[in-house]
């Protein structure tokens, strides 16, 4: 994740994007439509972020089945795999924040070092959850060998981008490291909404905040990026303005996007965008349509989607066959 840091030196979207900021209207801490939850749901309990912007079945009968059923679904290869990338990925931050000190002078050939033993530590640590996601594979892709060289080639490449920042930013004092300049907060990241207003429950946990930046991030993984990913963003910057009020804008979001299903060897990316109306207004029809979903009878879920195209890797998907 240190990319992420050294992406945004490089950026520079606060300046390059300024006139998009400038015209973001839909602010969390307004008290009008569309950031209110409409009346006729004021009477349900709040959702998550997750919840309202997860749109993996277009139906959102997953949503159905999770809140109306109380269905927790199967254990899939991606539900395992995910919380073991952000484990990897947030332990790096907190092992090799310092890395780049002035003490020591570090290489490419030290860097896989490092990389092999905190991998090695990771695996005898995380044997259990491994274990687990080698029998939930169910395709070539889902090897779990591989899935651990694509985490220790992302940490190398990572540590490498800490190096490169330590290097143009002149490398002389620990002052000059990333986090010192970026600081990141990764571990216990909650934001607490006034979730009877906007609907978005309390507190919502996005991966990371840079709330000096106007930062907001999350951690996703897959076999391709979503286009609904950045919806997530868009709904902690409305919970986070709703908390802190006028004068505390969220406006840039990313993604830290890990693709698990490739035979090809690829590195974590970042995706960066603003935080704009666009996204907003996107985000909160999906929440209202989220509670649209929570008013209807528990016997009359939505439609099936297609099968082929949206239940392959879904956690409902023997629930969702019981009724083709």
């Amino acid at each position: 994740m240190f990319q992420i840091g050294t992406n945004w030196q490089l950026w520079d979207l606060s300046r390059d994007f300024d006139k998009a900021v400038s015209g973001i209207g839909l602010r969390g801490y307004k008290r009008e439509e569309p950031i209110l939850l409409p009346a006729e749901f004021s009477h349900l309990s709040p959702l998550s972020v997750g919840d309202i912007a997860s749109i993996y079945c277009p139906t959102r009968r997953d949503l159905f089945l999770l809140k109306k059923r109380r269905l927790r679904g199967s254990s899939t290869w991606g539900r395992i795999a995910g919380p073991l990338i952000e484990d990897f990925c947030m332990g790096l931050i907190d092992e090799y924040k310092n890395l780049f000190d002035g003490s020591s002078e570090e290489s490419y050939d030290s860097i896989k070092n490092l990389m092999e033993d905190y991998s090695n530590r990771f695996i005898t640590n995380k044997q259990g959850a491994l274990k687990k996601l080698k029998r939930h594979s169910s395709a070539p892709a889902e090897d779990v060998t591989n899935f651990i060289l694509v985490l220790q080639y992302t940490g190398r490449y990572e540590l490498a981008m800490l190096g490169a920042d330590w290097f143009l930013n002149g490398g002389t004092s620990p002052n000059n490291s990333l986090l010192a300049r970026v600081p990141i907060k990764h571990r216990n990241v909650q934001i607490s909404p006034d979730a009877k207003v906007i609907g978005i429950s309390s507190p919502s946990t996005p991966d990371f905040l840079i709330s000096s930046l106007q930062v907001v991030g999350d951690i996703k993984s897959g076999a391709a990026f979503k286009d609904f990913y950045p919806l997530t963003c868009a709904g902690y910057a409305i919970a986070y303005e709703n908390q802190y009020g006028s004068g505390n804008d969220m406006n840039f979001g990313i993604i830290y996007f890990l693709e698990t299903h490739s035979r090809a060897f690829a590195t974590a990316r970042s995706y960066a965008f603003v935080i704009d109306d666009q996204l907003r207004h996107e985000f909160l029809d999906r929440r209202n349509e989220a509670f649209e979903i929570l008013l209807q009878d528990t016997g009359t879920p939505p439609p099936l989607a297609s099968r082929d195209q949206y239940c392959i890797h879904c956690k409902y998907r023997n629930e969702c066959d019981k009724d083709r």
